[in-house]
């Protein structure tokens, strides 16, 4: 397949599907602009690029549309596609089957140099074996992490290996990547170590909100409100709501406000004064609606054509309003001054596969142990969408004392939170090379981690779901942050880079020497 661009120009195919992709995606759509619009920080004295200059185009795979929303407004990601792959209680194959499918469509229509994918999600290994069939270059940011476990993280582990032989670039975040990749018979002129671009994001958000004070919303409004679940009742949808896998029609912007209107009113009838986030996103967003192609659904009852509408952000989150939202799930505001007044603030994330089950009681139990042995200790819990998640966490942990679950929060909001933390306990990759940063100690509750620099460098402990291990870590570094040196300590020792790997990944994609960058 050969690009239809000009000589000078290279176009770059970015796709993207779930929060994490999009947050470490962002700062190398950022570096690809600057190219594109000719940046001073790569022009010659004319203003003009010296190099080939970038086209990007960004497909969205839809797979976790109604958390993905906020983190696109965040970054000013505008999607040019939109393959709305999502289906309730899909299986793995039947997702991998329908990226297929829709990227097959985007790649015959835009003809790219570079297809770029990132991490190891199932969308993504989608995407980078329908770049193969159709002779496309595939760049893999994040490439090179392995707990040698095929299983653990499940897809994950296999996923990111299979990427790794169809990639042509492989944009590793360490030097334990580079080697894990050439243990594998990866060529080392193809295998370059960036750093993670989840500290560029990190530093972006931070940098973006330096300048705000008192909460003040001029630039990406600093932390939003933090909704709380306060009561949960076993109840099904309202009838004729929108599965969560259809594709979604064309809404007018006046049709927007008076959905958002109803809404309102509905809320205040059952007296939940905090308006949710999806509707604050929906008045701001249908004020400059975005064009985007959407793909067809790729299975035996959609149409194989694809159509081009003007998608709206509430048709966009309108699943999360329904299942956040709804009757089923009362809610409540918890005020950033309550968040002030916790000595020693707990932030906990769990959603992974393999936590499902006895694992997540593991936490929940630890979680309980932790408070009751801290009484300065308040916990945030923002809860995973996913009902395998919900259904534990909300059976154990509901109206606890100092036990505050929330639904999912925008990325400033959670940068926020991580900064007043003094301990992290998650199972997600991207909070382990976030909080280093930050300086905030975090226990990986999972049984093997793919990111073990964390881990040698001693700004994380490995503590898998035993409740047992976990309350001991977790108590134990509670007592060690107490002294700001030990806080300090953590932030010279992070190993995921220097904040400039969106940059080098833009120059190598242009094939040029990324030298001191």
């Amino acid at each position: 397949m050969k690009s239809q661009t000009p000589a000078q120009t290279k176009k770059v195919l970015v796709v993207m599907g779930t929060r994490p992709e999009v947050i470490k995606l962002a700062p190398v759509i950022e570096a690809l602009k600057d190219d594109q619009k000719g940046s001073p920080k790569i022009a010659g004295k004319t203003g003009k690029p010296r190099f080939q200059r970038v086209k990007t185009v960004i497909c969205l795979t839809g797979q976790h549309r109604e958390m993905v929303e906020p983190f696109l407004k965040i970054f000013g990601i505008k999607p040019d596609y939109n393959l709305r792959v999502m289906q309730p209680d899909q299986h793995l194959s039947e997702l991998t089957g329908r990226v297929l499918a829709g990227m097959k469509k985007v790649l015959e229509a835009e003809k790219p140099d570079w297809l770029l994918v990132q991490g190891d999600t199932t969308s993504a290994l989608a995407a980078a074996l329908a770049a193969f069939y159709q002779r496309v270059k595939i760049g893999h940011v994040e490439a090179g992490l392995r707990t040698d476990d095929k299983y653990n993280p499940f897809p994950e582990e296999i996923n990111r290996r299979l990427i790794s032989h169809l990639a042509d670039l492989h944009f590793a975040p360490t030097e334990l990547a580079r080697k894990n990749l050439l243990a594998e018979g990866i060529k080392p002129e193809k295998i370059f170590v960036t750093g993670n671009t989840v500290v560029d994001a990190l530093r972006m958000i931070l940098k973006k909100t330096a300048r705000e004070k008192g909460n003040n919303r001029k630039m990406f409004g600093g932390p939003a409100a933090i909704v709380r679940i306060k009561e949960f009742r076993q109840e099904q949808p309202d009838r004729g709501e929108r599965e969560a896998g259809e594709v979604a029609r064309p809404v007018e912007g006046a049709e927007v406000e008076a959905g958002v209107r109803k809404r309102a009113v509905k809320f205040k009838e059952n007296e939940q004064p905090c308006l949710p986030q999806a509707d604050k996103l929906t008045v701001v967003t249908s004020r400059s609606q975005f064009k985007v192609k959407e793909v067809a659904r790729a299975d035996d009852s959609a149409p194989a054509a694809s159509a081009v509408g003007s998608i709206s952000a509430v048709s966009a989150i309108s699943s999360a309003a329904r299942t956040i939202y709804s009757r089923s799930v009362m809610t409540g505001c918890l005020p950033l001054e309550d968040i002030r007044k916790i000595k020693k603030l707990i932030l906990v994330t769990a959603h992974r596969r393999e936590s499902f089950g006895q694992g997540m009681e593991e936490i929940c139990q630890a979680i309980l142990r932790i408070v009751d042995r801290v009484q300065e200790a308040g916990v945030i819990f923002p809860v995973h969408l996913n009902p395998a998640v919900r259904r534990v966490v909300l059976k154990h942990l509901l109206g606890r004392p100092r036990i505050h679950l929330v639904e999912p929060l925008d990325y400033v909001t959670f940068v926020h939170l991580m900064k007043r933390a003094s301990l992290i306990l998650t199972d997600s990759g991207g909070i382990q090379e976030e909080a280093p940063s930050l300086g905030v100690p975090v226990v990986v509750m999972r049984e093997t981690t793919e990111r073990p620099e964390a881990i040698w460098a001693g700004v994380a402990w490995l503590a898998g779901t035993a409740a047992d291990r976990i309350t001991r870590l977790a108590l134990r570094l509670l007592k060690k942050v107490e002294k700001e040196e030990f806080r300090r300590q953590l932030r010279r020792k992070n190993p995921f880079g220097d904040g400039r790997a969106g940059r080098r990944i833009a120059l190598l994609l242009q094939n040029r020497k990324i030298g001191k960058i």
